[in-house]
């Protein structure tokens, strides 16, 4: 809850500040995993998912803009061929979800044409648990897991994107947050995952400005 109340204080505080900035909301898909150094055959699919946030653009000067942001991002992995409940060939699918903070700068490089990189901070709310699909057997089941201080309360990712304006109002993007920090603090024994985990996410949306 801390956590939340913070980052809407600190949308407010950017709306306020920025107040002749245009605002806007975007959203669409995520291809999420995580990059360790488990064994090749261990290694699954990437797990498709969703974000949805809000943002705003600061002007520059010239061709270079300034667009800090707020995404609620759903985030995780799929793996196979898992040690999990005895069975050695479980499939599972784990959910993590992050309240990003990126803020990227932008280059506008040929007129519809944008270019993106920047920092990216990621707080993790659900700190002490993890959601796990899993399909043993045929059967599938869906449990969260109690794991204590296991997952990291930080993530911090470097964006980097392309835009391209459809409308005055519309960009359809494309990015990739490439993870620089371990989402583990140690061994995670339930589906053998190491702390070399770390997140990888592609994202292809759409942007809307709406003041």
């Amino acid at each position: 809850m801390k956590k939340i109340v913070l980052l809407c204080a600190y949308l407010v505080v950017m709306t306020t500040a920025f107040a002749q900035s245009p605002i806007g909301i975007k959203g669409g898909f995520n291809g999420a995993s995580m990059i360790s150094d488990l064994p090749d055959e261990f290694k699954g699919r990437i797990k498709p998912s969703y974000y949805i946030g809000v943002f705003t653009e600061i002007d520059l000067g010239g061709k270079f803009e300034l667009q800090p942001e707020l995404v609620y991002s759903r985030q995780g992995d799929r793996y196979r061929n898992v040690d999990f409940k005895d069975d050695l060939n479980a499939r599972i699918s784990t959910t993590l979800n992050y309240l990003n903070i990126p803020i990227v700068a932008k280059y506008r490089v040929w007129r519809e044409f944008t270019v993106l990189c920047g920092p990216q901070l990621g707080l993790n709310i659900n700190r002490n648990e993890i959601d796990i699909k899993s399909e043993i057997g045929g059967k599938t089941t869906h449990e969260i897991y109690e794991i204590g201080d296991l997952l990291r309360v930080c993530d911090l990712s470097l964006v980097v994107g392309l835009e391209y304006t459809v409308l005055p109002f519309m960009d359809v993007t494309a990015r990739y947050n490439w993870g620089l920090t371990h989402a583990l603090d140690s061994d995670f024994s339930l589906v053998k995952m190491s702390t070399m985990a770390k997140n990888s996410v592609f994202q292809l949306g759409v942007a809307i400005r709406i003041f």
